[in-house]
């Protein structure tokens, strides 16, 4: 979606439309690479990789929000950086859950 919307979106967040395409581009990338780590790895092992990534997703998200345009998009920019970030602490309590299960 961003980089379909990158032209409207690269005026509010002050960032260069080829920016948020590429960036577009990478988020449908790496979905169709978690369908496909899902259909071939162990969960486990899915999972980490998954949260490692959201992890440094959140890191670029939230550097990225000091170069917006206004205080509203710097705001919306590091909530998305939040969500990002607490997906792959949920990610994290799963990988403890499945290793619990496991050794009981």
């Amino acid at each position: 979606m961003a980089a379909l919307a990158a032209a409207p979106l690269a005026r509010w967040v002050a960032l260069p439309e080829a920016v948020l395409t590429v960036a577009g581009a990478v988020v449908a990338v790496w979905a169709g690479l978690v369908l496909w780590l899902l259909s071939r790895m162990p969960l486990r092992w899915a999972l980490r990789l998954v949260m490692a990534v959201n992890l440094l997703a959140a890191s670029v998200v939230a550097a990225v929000s000091a170069a917006s345009a206004t205080v509203v998009v710097v705001g919306a920019v590091l909530a998305v950086a939040v969500d990002i970030g607490l997906f792959a602490a949920s990610q994290a309590v799963a990988l403890r859950a499945l290793s619990v299960r496991s050794a009981s």
